[in-house]
């Protein structure tokens, strides 16, 4: 499943923790505290629990966890200057080195 991670977070080492693991964890950054890509369930369920712990530690903390169907990406609209490759970020296009 394609999720979306957003969050809001005081305390700079927390947010600095979160975004090196949602990235040592595959998922692709596309804004500063916006993070999009698939998971498996086992990933899934350890990143939201280490996620919680994490955002516990702060006094003002938001984060956002929203699955999104792949279906869905077709309806999504981003306006950047270079755009998003939605098929690698949801997963369906691969690389592959020799």
């Amino acid at each position: 499943m394609l999720y979306l991670i957003a969050y809001d977070l005081e305390n700079d080492s927390i947010r600095q923790r979160i975004a090196k693991r949602l990235l040592a964890t595959g998922l692709e950054r596309i804004q500063y505290s916006l993070f999009i890509g698939p998971l498996s369930d086992t990933q899934y369920a350890e990143t939201t629990e280490w996620l919680q712990a994490q955002v516990k530690k702060d006094k003002k903390h938001s984060l956002l966890n929203i699955p999104l169907h792949n279906d869905m990406l077709t309806a999504i609209e981003h306006f950047a200057t270079e755009p998003l490759d939605w098929e690698y970020l949801a997963g369906n296009k691969l690389t592959m080195f020799f």
